[in-house]
Formats: structure tokens, C-alpha cells, sequence
């Protein structure tokens, strides 16, 4: 296609789109798109509020230690947990302030509510939760109680036929093989190559 019929095709594109579905991407003052927060500010909502009352806990603890220890506190085991909480609540309380300016506390607890019953319903959420319990039966139950390659590579197995399950042979042999080479690798390098020992 020559120079001209290439101009000539994207003149006619161009006059084909109406103005109205041209936007202008906007953009803040170091060139990173601007995203509409009230969108998600529900789940900064809860993100503050769960890291909030994460913090808080962490802090009390943390005192207790430095209580059990009866020491000056900057030389407890609970010093540098105290430090890192206090200014994580500081960025929740903020991030709190700042989702509350989005909306009301009634309407973020109701977008909430409403996210939570669409998140038990999806499939999407059942099949993750299925995926960690498998790495949970994984990591208390099969570790420890059989050979590490074994264990691997069933919990490794389990979780890729299942991610990939389509009802065939051929898919369930292949997935097999993926994990048998993967735990295979890890072994050969870990154990032999690192000399680390495998758990």
C-alpha cells in the first residue's frame, strides 16, 4: 500500500469516529493517568479499616513484650513492630479520611455488602479458595509426613489438573508431567546443586 492510500485510509478512519468517543486520556502533572477514586473507595473503606484494627493489635502485643521483657523499650523484641504499626495506622487513618470524602459510611457498608454476596457467588472465589485449601493440605499435612518431591508433586499436581481440568486424558498426562519436571528441578537444584536440604 503506497504512502498516499495509507494517509487517505487514516484521513477516513478519522472521519468516521465521532468526536464525542475521542477523550482525552487525563493525565497529573508527572504524566500518570488519573483514575476516578470513588469507584473503589469502598474498598479502601475496608482495606483501611482491616489494616487498622491489624495495627492496633499488633501495637498492644507489642507493648506486652516489651512489658514481659522488662527492658528499655527501644531494646524489646516489640521496638521495631510498635514503629512499623503506628505508621501503618497513620497511612490507614488517612486512606480512611480520604475514602470517607468519596461517600457516606452507609453507602461504602453497602457497596460493600453488595461486593461480598457477588464474591461468594463467583465461581472465580470458589476456585481459589479450592486452590488454597489444597496448598493448606499441602503445607500442614502432606510436608513433614512423606518425601518433600512426593508431596510436591501431588499438592502440584492436584492444583494444576484441577486449574486446567477439561475432561480429557491427554490434559490430565500433561499437567503430570509439568509437575513431575517442576518438582524434579527444584530438587535437582536445590538439594544437589545448593546442597540445601529439602524440608
Amino acid at each position: 500500500m503506497s504512502e498516499e492510500n495509507t494517509k487517505a485510509v487514516e484521513k477516513r478512519a478519522q472521519e468516521e469516529v465521532p468526536e464525542a468517543a475521542v477523550t482525552e486520556i487525563e493525565r497529573d502533572a508527572y504524566g500518570f493517568e488519573v483514575v476516578d477514586n470513588t469507584k473503589t473507595a469502598h474498598q479502601d473503606f475496608l482495606t483501611a479499616v482491616i489494616l487498622m484494627v491489624v495495627s492496633i493489635t499488633v501495637i498492644i502485643v507489642s507493648l506486652g513484650y516489651w512489658k514481659k521483657q522488662n527492658v528499655t523499650f527501644y531494646a524489646s523484641a516489640g521496638f521495631v513492630p510498635v514503629l512499623f504499626s503506628s505508621g501503618l495506622l497513620i497511612m490507614c487513618i488517612r486512606l480512611l479520611r480520604e475514602s470517607l470524602q468519596s461517600d457516606s459510611t452507609k453507602n461504602m457498608l453497602a457497596r460493600i455488602k453488595k461486593g461480598a454476596i457477588a464474591s461468594v457467588k463467583s465461581n472465580i472465589v470458589h476456585r481459589s479458595i479450592i486452590g488454597l485449601a489444597i496448598f493448606g493440605v499441602y503445607v500442614f499435612f502432606m510436608l513433614g509426613k512423606m518425601p518433600f518431591w512426593l508431596a510436591s508433586f501431588l499438592a502440584l499436581s492436584a492444583v494444576l489438573i484441577f486449574v486446567r481440568f477439561d475432561k480429557t486424558l491427554k490434559t490430565v498426562l500433561k499437567m503430570l508431567l509439568i509437575a513431575a519436571l517442576c518438582v524434579a528441578g527444584i530438587v535437582l537444584l536445590f538439594q544437589y546443586a545448593f546442597n540445601v536440604p529439602m524440608p
